[in-house]
């Protein structure tokens, strides 16, 4: 009986420091979510998300059912192709010049957190007369995210945007996280450290319901 309860103590004495480190890590993602930095930015903030311990009864925004067409006009459901992803919409046109200094950054981001679960996927909004110049944008701009047209502004509207650039970041459940509206130089700095952020937030959630689980099942 003594060994268990020394084993037990231990157990929980390792868990406590353990769940310990991830709420301080998740004060300094409180800390980085609302800083002045990002403030710069116009930011559109969902009633409740990962970051908020709300009693709201309001419904968690997510990502819209939704089908559109990719360039080559192959139909994919955008929540099939989010699926298991932490994502980052960005909404554009051919128009937009911000929307363009904005996503040489983003692909930039694809690329480096891709082993992390990680993807941009780009929602172009020109019309279907416009999408052969579309395409000549993106291949010459060597972007690897994903592009899908949205011609009609569908998903867009359901996200809740009205200026171009617009971005979401959506975590791993799909559920929206923030919304980011204009682009000015210097603003990728603190979308980066977001994106770290709620990679980090959630692996370390992923660990501490593992953690949580191992300790109950060895409890006796």
């Amino acid at each position: 009986i003594k060994k268990t309860l020394k084993k037990n103590i231990e157990i929980i004495d390792n868990g406590y420091k353990f769940i310990n480190k991830v709420l301080l890590k998740n004060e300094h993602y409180k800390e980085v979510y609302h800083s002045p930095e990002r403030k710069k930015r116009n930011y559109q903030i969902p009633e409740k998300s990962i970051l908020t311990n709300s009693n709201s009864e309001k419904k968690v925004e997510t990502i819209p059912d939704v089908i559109l067409k990719d360039i080559n006009k192959k139909k994919v459901k955008l929540k099939d192709i989010s699926k298991n992803y932490y994502v980052l919409f960005n909404f554009w046109n051919m128009a937009c010049e911000p929307c363009k200094k904005e996503m040489k950054f983003l692909n930039q981001f694809h690329k480096k957190y891709s082993n992390n679960k990680f993807k941009v996927i780009s929602i172009n909004m020109d019309t279907p007369r416009s999408m052969s110049k579309v395409k000549k944008y993106v291949k010459s701009s060597k972007y690897e995210f994903e592009v899908l047209q949205d011609p009609r502004q569908d998903s867009f509207k359901k996200f809740g945007g009205s200026i171009m650039p617009f971005v979401v970041i959506v975590d791993i459940d799909g559920n929206i996280i923030s919304k980011h509206v204009g682009y000015n130089l210097g603003d990728e700095v603190a979308l980066e450290k977001e994106i770290i952020e709620l990679i980090d937030f959630q692996s370390e959630s992923s660990v501490t319901k593992w953690f949580l689980k191992y300790y109950f099942s060895h409890l006796f």
